[in-house]
């Protein structure tokens, strides 16, 4: 615990200007060992940056499309998106499942985060996390999952059956693509994916974990009906892999 809240010490320090190179020093409980090698000050600007984004609601609810001639020379790195996802129900009564957010995600800056955080003492990040981030500095645009509707999965009884049954969760988004520089919603499209639930299991013991599976597999089912929404809108741009 005390080397993660030295490395985020140090990775707020890269993002705001300061010296990463020294940290708090650990608490009476810590082991008094070295936190691993200083932060590149870019790397966390860079991480910190993309976490505070925040994209603006859509301003229609109609189809548009991309403007591909725009675009047409850009490297393929700068024509795939980076993946979001932005709370647009009129009621929030509850916040979006992770479960369902997860699949709707890309990369995974707070993973990123993380895993910076908690490299072993002395040694550099992982080529593959330093790498990621440092990609984003070329990323142009961003996908936003912009949800307005969520219905979970449920098992409820019909009395007009005399049975148990799972009703399909529904999810309903449009998938807008946000200029990474300034947030502007450039295209935009609507999807909605509801759950198959014909074979989930009715007994009443996987009850908790057939739901938390299906709220999953929506997310999962969104994500792949995003890669071909985004055909109707660009030919251009690209899911992540």
């Amino acid at each position: 615990m005390v080397r993660r809240s030295a490395w985020l010490a140090a990775l707020c320090l890269a993002a705001c200007g300061g010296d990463p190179a020294a940290p708090s020093a650990p608490s009476a409980e810590g082991d008094g060992a070295p936190v691993g090698p200083a932060l590149d000050p870019v790397l966390g600007r860079t991480l910190n940056a993309w976490i505070a984004k925040e994209w603006p609601a859509l301003k229609t609810a109609r189809e548009e499309k991309c403007d591909d001639g725009k675009w047409q020379g850009l490297p393929p790195e700068s024509r795939t998106l980076v993946l979001s996802v932005r709370d647009a129900r009129f009621e929030k009564k509850q916040l979006l499942p992770l479960d369902l957010t997860g699949p709707l995600t890309a990369p995974k800056l707070h993973a990123l985060r993380d895993d910076l955080a908690l490299s072993p003492p002395g040694q550099a990040p992982p080529s593959s996390v330093t790498d990621e981030i440092r990609s984003l500095d070329g990323r142009r645009f961003v996908g936003v999952f912009h949800v307005t509707e969520h219905f979970g999965a449920d098992r409820v009884f019909r009395t007009d059956r005399g049975r148990w049954e799972w009703t399909p969760g529904t999810l309903v988004a449009w998938l807008a693509v946000h200029d990474a520089a300034t947030g502007a919603a450039l295209c935009q499209t609507q999807m909605v994916v509801k759950n198959d639930t014909r074979s989930a299991p009715l007994a009443p013991r996987l009850k908790s974990d057939t739901r938390q599976r299906l709220t999953r597999e929506l997310g999962r089912d969104l994500k792949s009906e995003a890669a071909r929404a985004l055909r109707r809108i660009t030919l251009l741009l690209e899911m992540p892999g």
